[in-house]
């Protein structure tokens, strides 16, 4: 009985093995890259990364890996926990924060970035989350994380809590906007250095966006918006520009590139910092630049370096589609034992979408069969018979999506038992 038994569990691990699709980034290899650079292209900006916003496929890196200060990027992994409050009835848009003396004198602050508020005035969900994207407005973000969590220490717990889930182990985070603590005063968080702020990585910067692009689509709504009033028709009214000059109508827009999104971020430390993220092809495309490369006080080389990325990467590479039941070359056929056919002809188990060099698009691989299938398979044979994964050779894919799951294409029946017979006798004579 314990023998069935384990043979029946032996099965099932096998099955989800094999059926579990694509191999996520962290698993596949073990470590991420820190340099990927297969179009021979230099990065204008201290780290980049250019990756699928869907399955991970990373295009490109330069010190990918590198942990640095990332300023007012970090609004993206805090504006995906407002998101997730309101997901699960936390919070409702329509939920009203009002900012105390100190928050009201902090927004202000005409050397940060700020819609003013004014103590003592009710402020809706919904304006303070607008005005964080849109105008990296450093005190709405503060409310909405006090909306939250009850505090901003209570806030920066469920931010660290939420980088582990998403295994993002490197990364230091201090408070909820990016600023430097020195910047916060009073309104720092307890127990982090004063001179302290929120440090990542350009691959992990990149995962952040990745989440929330695929959780939360719907933030593009309103990271494409390139001008909106704060408390409109309100007193206190306050007209903001997004910061993202490569939105349509602003000033470094590119009609080549149909960016709409994400987020900006600058400090004294972390230069002049973007995630961009855009659809190409009907994949959503994400680029990180980190302390673009440029004089001091040129407010526009981050999103040169961006736009220059982007072109260099798409430049190199072309979207091709697997079909499902698209077949292997032949030469991956698998052997049959004692089938009516000598070899069987393998497909693909579902469509997949990946990035390819433009000079170089084949889909050259190696097969790998699961245990029981590394001499073949033994008639019958059903269709559709899963029996392991495709590995794409790189460098044409180096992350995620790497493995493809490969079934038989046809039945082949099992040969009668007299040429069975026949064939053992003629194994025995020729051995």
């Amino acid at each position: 009985m314990k023998t069935k038994l384990k043979a029946i569990l032996l099965v099932l691990l096998l099955l989800l093995g094999l059926t579990a699709g694509l191999v996520p980034a962290q698993t596949a290899q073990g470590a991420t890259p820190n340099d990927l650079n297969p179009m021979n292209y230099q990065a204008s900006a201290q780290a980049a990364l250019v990756l699928d916003a869907k399955s991970g496929q990373i295009l490109y890196a330069k010190d990918a890996n590198a942990v640095l200060p990332i300023a007012s990027m970090s609004k993206m992994l805090s504006l995906y926990l407002v998101l997730q409050a309101i997901q699960q009835g936390k919070l409702k848009w329509t939920d009203t924060v009002v900012p105390n003396d100190a928050q009201a004198a902090l927004s202000t602050n005409t050397e940060l970035s700020n819609v003013p508020l004014t103590a003592g005035v009710a402020y809706t969900v919904k304006e303070l989350y607008d005005a964080s994207w849109i105008y990296s407005a450093n005190v709405a973000v503060m409310l909405l994380a006090q909306a939250v969590a009850g505090s901003q220490e209570n806030f920066v717990t469920q931010m660290q809590q939420q980088l582990q889930k998403w295994q993002i182990t490197n990364a230091k985070i201090v408070n909820v906007s990016g600023l430097n603590n020195s910047l916060l005063g009073e309104l720092s968080t307890a127990n982090t250095d004063k001179n302290a702020e929120n440090e990542m990585s350009a691959y992990d910067v990149g995962q952040v966006a990745q989440h929330i692009l695929q959780d939360y689509p719907e933030v593009i709504d309103t990271t494409k918006i390139a001008t909106e009033t704060f408390h409109a028709n309100q007193a206190g009214s306050y007209p903001m520009t997004n910061w993202n000059l490569l939105l349509p109508g602003q000033k470094l827009y590119d009609a080549s590139l149909a960016i709409d999104g994400l987020k900006t971020g600058t400090s004294d430390a972390a230069g002049e910092c973007f995630t961009a993220t855009l659809m190409v092809n009907g994949r959503r495309v994400i680029a990180v630049v980190m302390h673009a490369a440029g004089a001091v006080d040129d407010k526009d080389k981050r999103f040169v370096a961006t736009t220059n990325l982007l072109k260099a990467a798409f430049n190199y590479w072309k979207v091709t589609t697997i079909q499902k039941k698209q077949p292997l070359p032949e030469n991956q056929a698998l052997k049959v034992n004692d089938g009516v056919q000598k070899r069987v002809a393998l497909v693909f188990a579902k469509a997949q979408s990946l990035w390819v060099p433009k000079n170089n698009g084949d889909l050259s691989g190696q097969l790998q069969l699961a245990k029981p299938y590394q001499k073949g398979i033994n008639a019958p044979v059903k269709a559709q018979q899963t029996i392991g994964r495709y590995t794409l050779a790189a460098p044409m894919i180096f992350m995620q999506p790497k493995a493809a799951v490969v079934q038989t294409k046809q039945a082949v029946t099992k040969l009668p038992w007299y040429k069975l017979a026949f064939n053992h006798i003629v194994n025995i004579f020729t051995k």
